[in-house]
């Protein structure tokens, strides 16, 4: 086998499985006697906390919906993005058993290779995370056009995620000039491109607020931290720090400690970021960070309801369509603590996923897959 994929195969089978479904009002019929398989192909990135949070959820979902899940994690390819496809190939050939369904990204700009690669196999494939640029859409086109088995596609809406950020942060500080910088995200990556275009677009329309500059991190602490430091000694009077994910936030408030002692989180400058992250938590808490946009983690978790009515014989296209945008939730200072105690894996193995399909709920007519449902999270926070 390549050595591009790196495997981590997780098993996870609901001991109980029959049990539980005996006492379910179903029909006999619908439901498979055996365990359906689900493979799931991430990238070699997801060994990152965020990543973590998705596999730990997707295994909480599977478990209880009595589904055996095995993950698997891509590395970057060398030369081209044709590895991928090979390299899922392989390890498809290398099944015992071919899954009953597939869950996975697109990256590296190969998502016409994984979907030529994939929709041949006629298993049910749902792809989650990242936004489509346009320039690939017009490429792939939506899901069950070209490729029949491509049933959806589940992503933030990553534009609005930038501009609500920034909304947020303009909206919140007391300041009446409001000088701003920008951690992006890479731009050839569509998160990044988009979260960044919602700033700038969140800019435009504050006029007191002012775009100083905004740079690309390849979405890690330390480049942030790096180029927090350049920024805050090119540019005076910044008071608002706009970053694409926590993990930014945690580099930016590294060099302001470090290098602009005099400059107070929450006081001279104020921070946000997305993921949801523990430091993200932490730093909320401690008032050096006003908000983070998260939840979005729960996306595996939705596309294993989708997948599971759907081998049970209830299409989700009437009604959540081929494209789902999620809408991610604003963790602040006031709802931090309750957000905090239900973002560890423990509790999400004592959620009923059962209750979100339509498999076990046969009067429901829609779905409702709003993040705070599915983590069972009352948002309380200001509007801004």
């Amino acid at each position: 086998m390549p050595k591009l994929i790196v495997q981590l195969v997780i098993v996870v089978v609901a001991l109980n499985c029959k049990h539980n479904l005996a006492n379910e009002n179903l029909s006999k019929e619908n439901l498979s006697k055996e365990s359906k398989r689900l493979m799931v192909l991430l990238p070699e990135g997801s060994k990152r906390a965020f990543w973590q949070n998705i596999i730990s959820y997707m295994n909480a979902t599977a478990s209880n919906l009595g589904i055996e899940i095995t993950v698997h994690f891509f590395e970057k390819p060398d030369k081209n993005r044709y590895q991928i496809s090979a390299s899922v190939s392989t390890l498809l050939n290398n099944q015992k058993q071919k899954p009953d369904m597939i869950v996975s990204t697109f990256s590296f700009l190969a998502e016409d290779e994984i979907l030529n690669t994939l929709n041949p196999l006629e298993i049910p494939l749902i792809t989650f995370n990242t936004s489509i640029p346009d320039n690939i859409s017009q490429i792939i086109g939506q899901p069950r056009e070209k490729y029949p088995y491509w049933l959806a596609h589940i992503s933030p809406d990553d534009i609005s995620v930038g501009s609500q950020l920034a909304h947020y942060l303009i909206n919140s500080i007391p300041a009446k000039e409001k000088n701003m910088i920008g951690l992006g995200g890479l731009q050839f990556q569509s998160t990044g491109l988009s979260r960044s275009l919602g700033l700038r677009q969140a800019a435009q329309n504050n006029r007191d607020t002012f775009l100083v500059q905004e740079v690309a991190i390849d979405w890690n602490a330390k480049e942030a931290q790096l180029k927090t430091k350049v920024l805050l000694n090119r540019h005076k009077n910044i008071n608002i720090i706009w970053a694409a994910a926590d993990n930014m936030v945690e580099g930016a408030i590294q060099a302001i400690s470090s290098h602009f002692p005099k400059l107070i989180p929450g006081k001279d400058i104020w921070l946000g970021g997305v993921d949801w992250s523990t430091s993200a938590v932490k730093n909320i808490e401690s008032n050096k960070q006003l908000v983070s946009y998260g939840g979005h983690f729960v996306e595996g978790g939705i596309a294993i309801i989708l997948l599971y009515d759907y081998l049970n014989g209830l299409d989700f296209i009437d009604d959540t369509g081929v494209t789902l945008k999620t809408k991610l939730a604003p963790m602040t200072k006031d709802n931090v603590e309750h957000i905090s105690k239900q973002l560890l894996p423990s509790k999400w193995t004592k959620i009923d996923f059962k209750q979100f399909t339509k498999t076990h709920n046969p009067a429901q007519k829609n779905y409702d897959l709003a993040i705070e449902r599915l983590l069972n999270i009352s948002t309380v926070t200001k509007k801004h």
